[in-house]
């Protein structure tokens, strides 16, 4: 990985997205994978739950983490990149399993709602999932269920639904001052992808 990009930026190539897949050989050490993927200067860094596909559902065991689980290490990733105002996202991760102050940084999709319209009279647009993406049946109830990007179907197929907590209260107010207080700040450092990419909050 590291001589690929070393050749990207030796061709001209500055702008890059680079992607952590976290599975069960790596969620420990994401926010030191992260604090050495910031030496190449990516434009962004996303995080990625692992596909449960192919020859990672064959090696299940050597490769699946509980999200419950990776969790809470990739919040210790996620604060060193909010604390040095980089810009990264976080995919096919449930909201329920992060605090609030998280979720404005979590990718929703352009062509569908993105969670800036919270409070904003443009509550009517739901996510559209890509191909994979999808709810849990406990997740009906839930009040972020329009917002959540959800995770990999073939994850709840292998490892169920255990540890997902359906947010069952008012959680969109904390939501939308969440996202409130950030877009004050005008910075596009300071902002989610996801507000970025669709300049809603402008």
């Amino acid at each position: 990985m590291v001589k690929g990009i070393e050749n990207l930026h030796a061709s001209g190539f500055y702008n890059l997205h680079l992607s952590v897949v976290v599975h069960k050989n790596n969620y420990k050490d994401l926010k030191r994978i992260a604090d050495f993927l910031l030496v190449f200067k990516p434009l962004i860094i996303t995080f990625d739950a692992l596909v449960l596909s192919g020859n990672a559902r064959k090696n299940t065991g050597r490769l699946a983490v509980r999200l419950n689980e990776a969790a809470g290490y990739l919040k210790e990733a996620l604060s060193l990149l909010i604390k040095l105002k980089k810009r990264f996202c976080v995919s096919s991760f449930p909201l329920c399993l992060f605090e609030c102050k998280f979720w404005p940084y979590f990718r929703i999709h352009r062509y569908a709602c993105s969670a800036v319209n919270l409070g904003l009279k443009r509550e009517e647009e739901y996510i559209v999932r890509p191909d994979g993406l999808s709810l849990s049946s406990k997740c009906i109830d839930c009040q972020l269920k329009k917002y959540c990007p959800g995770t990999w179907e073939n994850y709840y197929e292998v490892l169920g639904d255990d540890e997902l907590n359906p947010q069952l209260l008012d959680a969109k107010k904390y939501l939308y001052l969440n996202i409130k207080s950030l877009i004050k700040k005008r910075s596009p450092e300071a902002l989610g992808p996801n507000l970025i990419d669709t300049g809603k909050y402008r």
